[in-house]
């Protein structure tokens, strides 16, 4: 009977924590989620744009689910370096790995772009990422793409998935162990497409995009299929993460690539320092392979 009596009172404390928008709280309510139902979707609808995530990703889900966002204040960094000119020009937003939609929903659905095209080779994340959309009544104008950005077109690529983060998936090149056990992962195919594909078969010239990359170390190969776009210098910003580009072997890809580009500017550095492209090795020896990481925006001569 006590039970019985108590169960309301239960059910709507648990309706409190949920609709809550206290990180510290829903991060703990996610944990015990993940922990009792490992394989289960959650609705994030407490904030201004909501989301399906999934409990088995301890990364970008979790995140969502604590704070309804993930990587805004980055791109408020971005706006900050870029001129009012710059910004304006921009119609569409090219997001490289974009998992389950973080920045293209928000970035569109506040009219910052008129459009996006999201790359996303991930079959869960790709159910995510549509489902997201759909949720946002943004169908019409967010164009995904079931594919990895690669050097070459219509090429397999394997793709190793992280078991706890659903971010951290990347295409394969190495078998050798690793920090994160990437030796271990389960492994899928998936087919590859170039930038320069995307851009050239999109009504909207190089100059108007704005590029978002994140794609766990094999930026500088999905860079080296943008040869034409970059040439055009439009906005690009990456995530720069050695220990990534070292078992990708994409470094010096990556160089190559943004060689066009005369500076870039660490986006974790309050000043926004504009450091010459030449820096970039400098700035690799810095933060080491060890595993950390920063994010860079690229930036043309005029800019």
């Amino acid at each position: 009977m006590l039970k019985f009596l108590l169960r309301p009172l239960f059910a709507a404390i648990g309706y409190t924590l949920f609709r809550l928008q206290n990180s510290k709280i829903r991060g703990y309510l996610f944990a015990f989620f993940r922990q009792r139902h490992p394989e289960r979707f959650l609705c994030v609808d407490q904030f201004q744009f909501p989301y399906i995530v999934h409990t088995s990703d301890n990364g970008t889900s979790r995140e969502v689910y604590r704070c309804g966002q993930l990587d805004l204040e980055k791109f408020q960094r971005v706006v900050e370096i870029l001129s009012k000119k710059v910004m304006a020009n921009r119609r569409v937003l090219l997001d490289v790995g974009a998992n389950l939609g973080t920045i293209c929903i928000p970035l569109v659905g506040t009219g910052q772009f008129k459009r996006a095209i999201a790359v996303e080779p991930d079959p869960l994340n790709l159910r995510l990422l549509r489902t997201n959309i759909a949720f946002n009544e943004l169908q019409e104008h967010i164009l995904v793409l079931e594919r990895a950005a690669a050097d070459d077109d219509n090429r397999k690529l394997l793709l190793e998935l992280s078991a706890v983060n659903t971010g951290d998936h990347r295409i394969a090149v190495s078998k050798a162990p690793g920090l994160h056990h990437e030796e271990n992962r389960n492994r899928i195919e998936v087919q590859s497409i170039t930038i320069d594909s995307i851009v050239e078969s999109d009504t909207a010239h190089a100059e108007e995009f704005l590029i978002w990359m994140d794609v766990q170390g094999y930026e500088g190969w999905a860079l080296t299929g943008a040869k034409k776009t970059l040439a055009c210098t439009p906005p690009l910003v990456l995530e720069f993460w050695p220990y990534g580009m070292r078992r990708a072997g994409s470094f010096g890809p990556l160089q190559k690539s943004v060689a066009p580009y005369k500076y870039f500017v660490d986006l974790s550095d309050p000043g926004a320092t504009r450091l010459a492209i030449d820096d970039l090795p400098v700035l690799y020896n810095q933060i080491g392979e060890n595993g950390d990481y920063t994010d860079l925006i690229l930036l043309p001569d005029e800019e």
